[in-house]
């Protein structure tokens, strides 16, 4: 998970000109402030590495509690990105909240990542609220049938 987090944030910090014998402390520093935050806030969440033909493409973090499932996290190396597996995990994460009865899926997305709004919007989410850097958006399991 340590490494994976740091592929994730790759284009991110080669932004930065930091030696190798910085940007490692950073990445660990962050992966471990990060995931003492999702394990003390989220403690019953499910944490996955999403693989594509047995390689780690990137990571779910989910929360598996009704009424709403909570997507805490879904993150796709770039080079998984645009090919359809975000779908794919999006459309399984519903096929469980129906499993479970849950009423939809909760989110957020951060707003600089019009591509991520642009696949929740086609699947269905729609913008709850605004908070910050973030967009707040729900997935609503019977909002067809209406």
């Amino acid at each position: 998970m340590r490494k994976l987090y740091g592929l994730l944030r790759a284009d991110e910090l080669n932004q930065v000109a930091w030696p190798e014998a910085v940007r490692q402390p950073f990445l660990d520093s962050q992966f471990s402030l990060q995931h003492h935050h999702f394990v003390t806030h989220y403690a019953r969440a499910d944490f996955y590495v999403v693989q594509h033909q047995g390689t780690d493409a990137g990571r779910l973090y989910l929360l598996r509690e009704p009424p709403y499932f909570h997507i805490i996290e879904i993150a796709l190396l770039p080079a998984y990105r645009g090919g359809g597996l975000g779908s794919i995990l999006l459309a399984w994460v519903k096929a469980l909240a129906a499993e479970n009865s849950a009423d939809g899926i909760d989110l957020h997305v951060d707003q600089r990542n019009p591509d991520a709004q642009r696949l929740y919007a086609r699947q269905g989410f729609a913008v709850t609220h605004r908070e910050g850097p973030y967009i707040g958006m729900r997935w609503i399991r019977n909002a067809q049938l209406s």
